[in-house]
């Protein structure tokens, strides 16, 4: 019987780890924009939708749509 190579698993191990930890880094990194952007979209529609009737609506929707492109900016 021969003896059994195990460099492949070994490589794949470590391959694993580090595409572990960018992935978890990314994650950790991107969490407070989520937050933050979420926190401000969601309220300038509500705010934006809840003052349509005085016509001040118009602008802070538009307003909200020019930060969520800010926001898809940065994120990509």
């Amino acid at each position: 019987m021969g003896c059994v190579d195990d460099s492949g698993d070994a490589q794949f191990m470590t391959s694993l780890l580090r595409r572990l930890g960018a992935d978890t880094g990314y994650l950790l990194l991107s969490f407070p924009l989520a937050i933050a952007s979420f926190t401000l979209l969601v309220t300038g529609l509500s705010v934006g939708t809840g003052l349509l009737v005085t016509l001040v609506g118009f602008a802070v929707l538009l307003a909200t749509m020019y930060v969520a492109r800010g926001f898809a900016a940065v994120e990509a």
